[in-house]
């Protein structure tokens, strides 16, 4: 089969690091041998394919099967906002699905290369890929790495209470091997995506209320873009600081290069930096607890001037409460949660904070362009 000009259309509409594998995966396709098209020179939408290793079609009656796969989502599927399907088939099905703008994204896990590239040459997806409507996954190197960066899609993870593996057809069925692992793939991703966004309804609401208390003192405090904006690329150098028994051990290396680098410490190693007179360029914290808030319950006086404290909005109370009493440089940031987000405070920023003090460090250590990290006391990592 050759390339059509359908082909580099949709090879075009693959954008993004995340196709850069498929995509040239793709371009070095230059023979199909494992699959043919049979067409109805009558309905293009009655198009078949033959394996043509097994002889096996892929459908009995290809119009009559599209036509009942589409049926549910004509009504009982009509407003999903998120598909998932195992096999690309003929593509015909999902040319159809995405008409209806309510499903933002469908996401199409396929084994076979040859299928996507007969697919790419038959269809025009190029519109809905750029838009990011049909998410087309190579399952060859699925990973969990990968399955993390779908389910956490700003689209998607709103709803993953509606994920369920749609089977294209009954071709697919035999590929139950393959089939299993990407829903086991899929089924942990979404489990991991969950616990981020936390398993506690109290606590989530704690962090609503205390956003909402906080919104003043973010609003009048230098914003996140600020700081990128000035400080972005200002040295290569960062030495991350975290809490771990072996921090100890450390701090005569770290006086010895301390100048040498910018510091990134954890709310909960800043005063043991004060006791050594190692002054940090930067403290973060992220937790909404009482407990947390304690670490800044004290008063470093000159050596506090320079250091610039980085927060989320919905850490506790009490920390904006000593961080004021003592006159302490901070400026509030947002996790990037649903609630913050709807806001639209763009300005203010959002660090995904990870699990830890010490994944929000790293994050805003990169995107203030530091090459060269050092962490020291992550005994945990």
């Amino acid at each position: 089969m050759q390339q059509t000009t359908l082909f580099e259309k949709n090879i075009d509409a693959l954008k993004g690091e995340a196709y850069k594998e498929l995509k040239d995966e793709l371009l070095k396709t230059k023979t199909i041998y494992k699959f043919k098209y049979e067409f109805d020179p009558k309905d293009t939408l009655n198009t078949n394919i033959i394996n043509l290793q097994t002889q096996r079609k892929m459908y009995q009656a290809p119009l009559r099967e599209l036509e009942e796969s589409l049926e549910p989502f004509k009504n009982e599927f009509k407003r999903y906002p998120v598909l998932f399907f195992y096999g690309i088939g003929n593509g015909i099905l999902y040319k159809a699905l995405a008409q209806n703008e309510a499903h933002r994204r469908i996401v199409i896990f396929e084994k076979e290369l040859e299928l996507i590239y007969m697919a790419f040459n038959l269809i025009d997806f190029s519109k809905a890929l750029i838009m990011g409507q049909i998410i087309i996954i190579y399952t060859k190197d699925y990973d969990s790495n990968k399955a993390t960066m779908i389910f956490s899609l700003p689209t998607i993870v709103l709803f993953l209470k509606l994920y369920n593996l749609r089977i294209h057809c009954a071709y697919y069925e035999n590929q139950s091997e393959e089939i299993t692992r990407i829903n086991n793939i899929n089924s942990q991703a979404i489990r991991s995506t969950t616990l981020k966004h936390g398993n506690d309804p109290a606590d989530a609401l704690m962090g609503i209320e205390h956003f909402t208390l906080h919104l003043p003192y973010m609003l009048t405090h230098p914003t996140f873009k600020e700081l990128i904006k000035k400080r972005k690329n200002k040295g290569k150098n960062a030495i991350f600081v975290a809490t771990g028994p072996s921090l100890s051990k450390q701090f005569d290396l770290l006086k010895k290069y301390k100048d040498n680098a910018v510091i990134f410490c954890a709310d909960s190693s800043y005063a043991l930096l004060y006791k050594q007179g190692i002054k940090p360029d930067y403290v973060l914290s992220l937790e909404r607890g009482g407990l947390t808030a304690e670490l800044f319950n004290n008063d470093f006086g000159e050596f506090d001037k320079g250091i610039v404290f980085i927060l989320f909005a919905l850490t506790h109370p009490n920390t904006i409460k000593y961080l004021e009493r003592n006159k302490r440089t901070y400026m509030l940031t947002q996790r990037n949660l649903s609630y913050s987000n709807y806001l639209d405070l763009k300005d203010f920023g959002y660090l995904g904070g990870g699990m830890s003090v010490m994944n929000m460090a790293h994050e805003l250590g990169i995107m203030l362009g530091y090459k060269n990290l050092f962490f020291i006391g992550q005994d945990l990592a």
